[in-house]
């Protein structure tokens, strides 16, 4: 070829769930591709093309393959290569391995990430020490909860040199990412490629899973402001089909077996029904039409044990049916309080905005470690600016819901009697 050809950004594991993964990568130029993968302890490599028509597909850059009948739990071992198609020329390949979601996990951790639209140097140096600090090395995968970047302009310099090229930093290679869009995403000319390169199978930016005792809603809780107005960043979204398509995808999920029959249940979202400010009255809404019809109440129709998420840039823990919440400062009065909720919702920090929108928390970013277990949801949450004092918070969430603080940290409480 006249340009030279290799592998440009990943391979990277997302849409991991019991027996499937997806593995993605890039080429520098548009060319053919193809993904070899085997179980340990087999021999025989199994080797899939990316075909459209029946076809091996020899002009794209972008190279998805889904891969589906895997053996849960087992440790897979793939290749992944890019060729000129027609020309007798070597394949360049890079080796990874992954290991498969099984309902059979015993115990395991995940790393959360939200809210670092910094510069590129700062959001690598932010990565590298919450892995370091929350041993993601170890971590059954890594949830971005979106806000990584300021918005996609150009995909390829924002969301994957950006983006993707950071989690390669935390081994985005071999532990599978969940990649859920904030707001920020959704912004710029070419915000739209988001579910071409990063979508579920059925090319969504929401989905479920299941890894051990949890199953796992991941929602995107769209934009923050209104679209088909003046302003360009949102006046081409079509926000009512949009989240209408989402909410049948909720109705679907929250009913099936495979959320319903794990002992723990986990919304992953950018933003939050409750607990949250909401600028613009638009987020929280979303979020409440999408969830609140199975989540809301005392005794909800679906009761979930924990939902975590960012956006507002304050580390926030609320108390679930108190209009009570945990945080290291004064959180900003939300839109709606926790009284009619059942669980937790927890906040993961940011950079600081406008001070009279959100009162500043004293640190800029922060991270959650959880581990499941059979018997419970352990959530510690760090600040990498707190050099030796990183937890922030540390609690429980037990099987009936209840809530134990490992850790000493300040409550507040909301309403018209706060300051």
């Amino acid at each position: 070829m006249a340009e030279e050809l290799f592998i440009s950004h990943g391979p990277f594991l997302t849409n991991a769930d019991v027996g499937k993964i997806t593995v993605s990568f890039i080429s520098s130029v548009p060319c053919a591709a193809f993904v070899e993968y085997r179980k340990e302890g087999e021999k025989e490599w199994k080797k899939v093309f990316q075909t459209s028509g029946g076809q091996v597909a020899g002009g794209e850059k972008k190279h998805i393959f889904h891969l589906k009948g895997l053996v849960p739990g087992a440790k897979y071992f793939y290749r992944a290569g890019v060729f000129p198609l027609f020309r007798e020329e070597e394949t360049i390949v890079k080796e990874s391995s992954f290991a498969v979601f099984s309902e059979e996990r015993k115990e395991y951790t995940f790393l959360v990430l939200a809210d670092l639209q910094f510069p590129q140097e700062k959001r690598d140096f932010l990565m590298e020490k919450y892995g370091r600090l929350c041993g993601a090395e170890k971590c059954d995968f890594i949830v971005s909860l979106g806000d990584m970047i300021w918005g996609i302009e150009d995909f390829e310099r924002d969301a994957l040199s950006g983006m993707i090229d950071s989690f390669q930093l935390l081994g985005a290679d071999h532990i599978p990412l969940v990649l859920v869009r904030g707001n920020h995403e959704l912004r710029g000319n070419a915000s739209w490629l988001w579910n071409g390169f990063f979508g579920s199978p059925e090319g969504n930016s929401f989905t479920s899973f299941r890894q051990g005792a949890a199953s796992f809603l991941a929602l995107d809780s769209w934009t923050d402001q209104k679209g088909g107005g003046e302003n360009p960043v949102f006046r081409y979204n079509c926000d009512e089909a949009f989240l209408a398509e989402e909410k049948a995808f909720v109705d679907r999920a929250v009913k099936s077996p495979a959320f319903l029959s794990a002992p723990f249940r986990i919304v992953l979202a950018h933003g939050a029904s409750h607990g949250h400010i909401d600028q613009f009255r638009f987020l929280n809404p979303n979020m409440r039409f999408l969830t609140d019809e199975y989540f809301r109440g005392k005794v909800p129709a679906v009761p979930i044990h924990l939902w975590i998420c960012g956006h507002i840039h304050h580390y926030i823990r609320t108390v679930p049916l108190k209009r009570e919440c945990a945080s290291i400062r004064f959180p900003p009065q939300p839109a709606v309080t926790p009284e009619e909720y059942s669980f937790p919702t927890i906040t993961a920090d940011g950079p600081d905005v406008a001070k009279e929108i959100v009162p500043p928390s004293g640190i800029h970013s922060s991270a959650f470690l959880v581990k499941v277990t059979q018997e419970a949801i352990e959530v510690k949450a760090v600040a990498e600016e707190r050099e030796g004092n990183e937890v922030i918070d540390h609690f429980l969430i037990r099987k009936d819901h209840s809530v134990e603080e490992l850790l000493p940290i300040e409550h507040y409480l909301w309403g018209k009697d706060a300051p």
